[in-house]
């Protein structure tokens, strides 16, 4: 009986571990006011030890780039270089600092990855006297030199009020 008892303890102690472990990145969303007219949407991503986020910039047939996906919307416009689609995809927004560029030999391709923290930049031209939100998703997908965990989708809403920011 303690044996098994024993044995239940241990698989759930390791099922949380591996839980806890399993979600390496968290993403913080904030505003900052840039002028009356223009805001900038920072998407923080903080990565665990170990663990890299990738780049927007990458060839096909490798691991999958953080894109993010802007809801159209006539209460705002996105500045600076971007590629509309249909669904709202949206590519350029600034990443800091550079990353690290490598070779991989395993997708045998130039990469662009993040440790430790980024932020992802994007500019938006109000045109609305009413508060409004911006919506939309992230993509990305994270890796350790052992793993990669599977692509994740993270909502994401910014209010903007008419009051500033």
């Amino acid at each position: 009986m303690k044996k098994g008892i024993f044995i239940l303890l241990f698989c759930f102690l390791s099922s949380l571990t591996m839980t806890q472990n399993m979600n390496p990145v968290k993403w913080k969303f904030a505003t900052e006011k840039k002028t009356d007219q223009e805001l900038e949407l920072q998407f923080k991503v903080l990565i665990a030890k170990h663990w890299k986020v990738y780049g927007q910039d990458l060839d096909e047939g490798g691991p999958i780039p953080t894109t993010f996906y802007f809801k159209p919307s006539d209460k705002y416009e996105l500045v600076g270089e971007f590629t509309p689609d249909e669904t709202g995809y949206v590519f350029g927004v600034i990443e800091e600092p550079e990353g690290t560029q490598f070779f991989d030999q395993i997708f045998e391709m130039q990469l662009k990855t993040f440790s430790n923290e980024a932020i992802f930049r994007q500019k938006i031209k109000v045109q609305s006297e009413e508060d409004f939100k911006i919506e939309g998703y992230l993509h990305f997908m994270c890796c350790d030199e052992n793993m990669c965990l599977p692509p994740e989708e993270i909502e994401f809403e910014f209010f903007v009020s008419k009051n500033g920011g």
